[in-house]
């Protein structure tokens, strides 16, 4: 069993980005798995924490799901095991978690074990999302930008086998190339991504208005409704800058890696085609 390690801020898109991955065969997503060990043990299946409603039912299905049933999440489980656990439950060869944070993960993997993902935003994006979704002011969202991601890509090199980093705007707009670069990194097989996503899956925690969604798309509101003056502040800031020389390039190695393969493709003969064609 592997672990596809998504990393990111709450609100990076790793709700959209595990249910794209749920397409791929061998990969399964199932959420924010920790809500099975740390939702509120005198309220296991639904309670709030600071404005999110968590809960360990799935949020696809309900007391309903089949794989997720009462019995299942009601019942201890022992961290060392939990991934081994929920991946056989889901009958997967990769289990993709969208815990987030490193904490979480070093919790539950060994070091130099999962792969990983490192999932960001723009700092803009990132900032009207926290503005709005968790009443931050825009100095607290953008210092809680920058301490996320200083530490993801220190720690992203010390404890997963390999990683990549996307963003959230890689996601939304070339979903077939963002998921191929995942795909190339695990040796799974290439998967066309349908913009129309999938409505059979089984998924923990995660953003309550992404289980909504039934297509990829991009949210703007960010564009128009956060001053254009803290816009300039955010991009100006030197940690800003110093966060995104480290993750930029990478990212552009992670996105871009198909060029390689296609030139490799025409090389050999292969039919490398372009797998953000996506359809309905």
């Amino acid at each position: 069993m592997r672990t596809l390690a998504i990393i990111g801020q709450d609100r990076c898109g790793s709700t959209i980005l595990a249910r794209m991955l749920d397409r791929v065969p061998g990969l399964a997503s199932a959420g924010e798995v920790h809500w099975l060990v740390d939702a509120p043990p005198h309220r296991p299946l639904a309670t709030r924490i600071r404005g999110w409603h968590i809960s360990r039912r799935c949020m696809r299905h309900g007391a309903s799901c089949p794989v997720f049933d009462e019995p299942f999440i009601t019942q201890r489980f022992p961290e060392g095991d939990l991934y081994a656990i929920v991946a056989k439950r889901l009958g997967c060869d990769t289990l993709v978690s969208a815990d987030k944070s490193p904490q979480h993960f070093e919790r539950f993997t060994e070091r130099g074990q999962p792969f990983g993902v490192i999932l960001y935003k723009r700092p803009q994006r990132a900032i009207y999302s926290h503005m709005v979704g968790e009443a931050k002011t825009f100095e607290e969202a953008l210092e809680a930008w920058h301490r996320f991601y200083a530490l993801a890509i220190r720690w992203a090199p010390q404890w997963c086998k390999e990683y990549v980093a996307l963003s959230y705007e890689d996601i939304v707009r070339s979903p077939g190339w963002s998921v191929y670069a995942i795909t190339r990194m695990l040796g799974a097989p290439r998967t066309e991504i349908p913009l129309a996503l999938p409505d059979e899956y089984h998924f923990i925690g995660g953003n309550r208005n992404a289980h909504l969604w039934g297509r990829i798309s991009e949210d703007r509101r960010w564009e128009k409704n956060l001053a254009a003056h803290l816009q300039a502040q955010a991009d100006k800031d030197p940690r800003t800058k110093r966060i995104l020389r480290h993750l930029e390039p990478l990212r552009r190695e992670s996105l871009h890696g198909w060029r390689r393969a296609q030139e490799e493709a025409d090389a050999t003969g292969r039919d490398d085609r372009d797998p953000d064609h996506a359809t309905d």
